[in-house]
């Protein structure tokens, strides 16, 4: 039969626990999330990079035609909740107006890879291919994933796209 506490036993009880909680809390150190958590994650990727400024990252891929394909990486505001990865695939002149063809390609692969997004910067002329990662849940090994993710996404629709907005033919 369960034995319960009554009276001085259980006033006891309730003490013990009480003093037990603010012994831990007390006692357990306050760790406040460094604002460098994006600096510590890049140094322990696999990846080349520089360093643009305090938040920001450039990390360089070679690509098969030679030429290098640029990956930013940054927080996406002040708040820092949130790990901005992006690279142009389209670059033209200011307030450049695609095509409806590659923009209905562009809302597709969309659909296909719902982890990236291909979006429009009219105001520059680009057609960006970006991920946005909630910081809490990388870490260096997965930031990689979407870092290597947005390069390979760019670099397999960028030749498509660029011949569909200048009007050659897709093969």
């Amino acid at each position: 039969m369960n034995r319960h506490l009554m009276g001085p036993d259980r006033a006891l009880f309730v003490t013990i626990i009480a003093v037990s909680v603010l012994v831990w809390c007390v006692g357990t150190p306050v760790t406040a999330e460094p604002d460098d958590t994006l600096a510590g994650l890049m140094r322990d990727t696999d990846l080349k990079y520089k360093v643009i400024d305090e938040y920001s990252y450039l990390a360089p891929f070679e690509r098969d035609n030679e030429e290098t394909l640029d990956v930013f990486i940054t927080y996406n505001n002040e708040k820092k909740n949130f790990v901005l990865i992006f690279t142009t695939l389209l670059d033209y002149e200011d307030g450049h107006e695609f095509s409806p063809e590659v923009l209905a390609r562009a809302m597709k692969i969309n659909n296909d890879y719902p982890v990236v997004k291909l979006c429009l910067d009219v105001e520059n002329g680009d057609l960006d291919c970006q991920s946005e990662v909630y910081v809490r849940t990388l870490d260096a090994q997965s930031l990689e994933m979407h870092i290597n993710f947005v390069a390979s996404i760019a670099d397999k629709f960028t030749e498509e796209l660029k011949a569909m907005e200048e009007g050659e033919a897709v093969g």
